[in-house]
Order: structure tokens, then sequence, then C-alpha cells
């Protein structure tokens, strides 16, 4: 464990600096023997994470990979690269299927792992065997789906939401094949949707800076709002109980109480602080955001007071995932290290970090929900895989 220095103010808007060309670096080295990632993480164990393997495209010149999903159960990973869609064993390390990718832009997995739903540009919905990759059926989600980054699913309940050009959200039933919900919004525009993850809770952002958020099964509208200055909503975080929303913008995040209707906090983050990262840790006691701006800030969403700004983390593209149960942040920052911060450490001289040696350009990091499995994804389309092999001792 090493400790890094951390702010301990609020950092200042900073200019935005221009990020270089994401080069491909392709692995020169033969991959390690397959060992399955046997024992689930823990910040006792940590200090004993190795690499156990390298998933490598069974395509030449495929690219980077751009969406993945893993199976609740941690033990298959899918992955879309710019050809193909390649389906992972991670207890062999083996390919289960691949196929074109078509126009899928996003996947993502069944509760049970039996279906593979592939998203595609039109807003369309494939749905694949999980074994076998074999379409099953088509969904329509939307006659007028929003090109872009209006969709987000919730991999526990399988539920969908997208929204369409004239502010209609739609929340589908995955697996049931139903839209279980609609609801039509004040406003249009929506660059934004994000569920919570206890089912209920659903917000949508605009350009036009309008927030609304509502409990979908009941369809009633919990709040709205309009940012000052009709400013853009650039990302969006809803707190693991729905009471709290985090919206930010290109150079703040605000903080809002769903239930009192009320802004909390206004958290100065810097332009370009949120381009890359907002996201609430497990337990909710910490916002992270980052982007762009100088550092990455980790915020207390109670108080609004800044915990730490981890300077490493911060001004070039960078990628995080959390432990499924503990306050434990895998960070990637592109042409940086790879490490992983025990937030619940954090202090007025320091935080907890544990290095990763990776001799690669990550761009995006996964963590298994069974706690087992930390994937690195490289410019070149490898994927670098970390955890506990059996042999090696660690409680969890």
């Amino acid at each position: 464990m090493l400790l890094a220095l951390m702010a301990a103010c609020v950092p200042s808007p900073v200019v935005p600096t221009v990020t270089p060309g994401r080069g491909v670096v392709a692995p020169t080295a033969a991959p390690p023997s397959w060992q399955e990632p046997f024992t689930p993480v823990t910040r006792l164990n940590l200090g004993t994470i190795s690499l156990v393997g390298r998933l490598d495209s069974p395509a030449e010149n495929s690219g980077s990979v751009f969406s993945h999903a893993f199976s609740i159960d941690g033990t298959r990973l899918a992955t879309l690269n710019t050809q193909q869609l390649v389906v992972w064993d991670l207890l062999t390390g083996e390919i289960v299927f691949a196929a074109d990718r078509g126009d899928a832009i996003d996947v993502f997995y069944s509760p049970d792992k039996t279906e593979l739903y592939l998203f595609n540009r039109d807003g369309a919905v494939d749905i694949l065997d999980g074994e076998t990759g074999f379409s099953q059926t088509f969904i329509t989600t939307h006659q007028d789906f929003v090109d872009g980054n209006a969709y987000t699913y919730d991999p526990d309940n399988g539920l969908l939401a997208v929204v369409a050009i004239q502010g209609e959200v739609r929340v589908w039933n995955a697996p049931e094949r139903q839209a279980i919900a609609n609801i039509q919004l004040e406003t249009a525009e929506i660059n934004s949707v994000v569920l919570s993850d206890n089912p209920g809770g659903v917000a949508t952002g605009s350009e036009s800076g309008a927030v609304e958020v509502w409990d979908w099964q009941n369809n009633e509208r919990l709040t709205q709002f309009q940012l000052e200055n009709n400013v853009r909503v650039n990302r969006m975080a809803l707190s693991v109980d729905a009471l709290q929303l985090a919206v930010a913008t290109d150079e703040d995040i605000r903080v809002w109480d769903v239930a009192a209707q009320a802004l909390q906090h206004v958290l100065l983050t810097g332009r370009g602080g949120s381009t890359d990262v907002l996201a609430y840790a497990p337990d909710g006691g910490f916002i992270v955001n980052s982007g762009t701006a100088e550092a990455m800030n980790v915020w207390n969403p109670g108080t609004g007071d800044l915990a730490a700004a981890i300077e490493e983390l911060g001004g070039e593209p960078t990628a995080v995932a959390f432990h499924a149960d503990e306050n434990l942040m895998l960070a990637s920052v592109f042409q940086g290290e790879v490490s992983v911060w025990d937030l619940d450490t954090i202090s007025d001289t320091g935080i907890e970090v544990t290095r990763m040696p990776v001799d690669a350009n990550i761009i995006d990091v996964g963590w298994s929900p069974d706690r087992r499995a930390l994937a690195l994804f490289d410019t070149g389309g490898s994927i670098y895989m970390w955890g506990i092999p059996q042999q090696v001792d660690g409680g969890e």
C-alpha cells in the first residue's frame, strides 16, 4: 500500500487540457496461462491480486472494446469491439462464441445470464441466446428513439429505459419483452437518463438544463427543476435509495434532495470535471467525478465537503469501476497507471492505494459483480484480467 497526497480544499476551475490521440499498443508477449479468478477480492486480500490471464479478440484489427457486460454471477464477460460481439467464459478463459456485432452500440446480460441484449443505434434490441449467440427475437423499444446516450439498463432487474425524441420515457422488462411504463416528460431534447438500483426511480436531464425525477412504477413525478442559465446537463447519478440526485454541468455538480425537492450542494469541479466519471460509491457515502479537469474529486454528498482531490487521476481520459460491496475503486487514467483506491481510508494525509503494473494503454475498467475479476481494457483490444487465483490464500 502507498499513500497518495490529496488536496484539502476545493480545486479552482482550470482550462481544459488537450488530450493526445489514443495510439494503439498491441500486446507483444504471449498471454500467461489462464488462472480462474477464484477468491472474492476484499480490502483484506487486495495486496495479493495478480494478472490471471489476457483475453484477445479472435479477429485481427478488431479495435478496442467500447462496451462490456459481466453476467450477474461473474462467470461470463461479453464485449463489443468495432467488428464483433465476443463472449468469454471467465472460469476457463475461453471464448463461448463470437459474432458480427451488426449495428450494436451496447451489450447487456439478462439477470439469469441466459440471454444477451444488443442495443442498436436505432433503439432496437436484438435478443440473443446466451450460450449460442443465436438471435431469438427483436424488440423495437421506440419508433422515435433519441440517438445518443438517452437509454440505460438495470442489470439486476433486466429493466431498460429509453427516451423518445418528443420526451417520452419507456421502461421495458427485457426478459418478459414487455413495456411496463410510459412517462411523458414536460421537456424534450433529453440527453441523459438514469435508473436507481432499487426499481422505481428514473431521472432525466436535457440540453436546456431541465431535470425531472419520476417514480415510473406509479407514473408519478417526484420533482423537477431547471438549472440556472439553462446550462446543459452532462451527466447524472442517482443514489442507491434514489433520494439524492447528482447533476453534472461543465463546471460543477448540483446535488438535489429528491424528497425535499431542494438543492443541497453545488460542488465546484472545474471545467470538464465530469466529462468521464460521475458516480456514487456503493454505500452512497461518496460522489466521485473525473474528466479533463486537473484532478479526480471525491465528495461527501451529505455535507458537500471535498474529501479528496486525486491529481494523478485527472487531466486525461479516466475510467472507474467499484467493488460491489466495499468502497474500493478501480481506476485507470489513459497513458497512466491503473490502481485500486480504498475510499474508506481517506484522511488528512492521504488515501491507501494499490498499484497494478500493466504495460498497456488502458481505456476502460470493470469489476465483476461477484467481486472476483478485475478487467482492464486496452486500446489494442486485449483485456487484462486480474484477480486472486486458487493457489493464493486470501480471506473474504
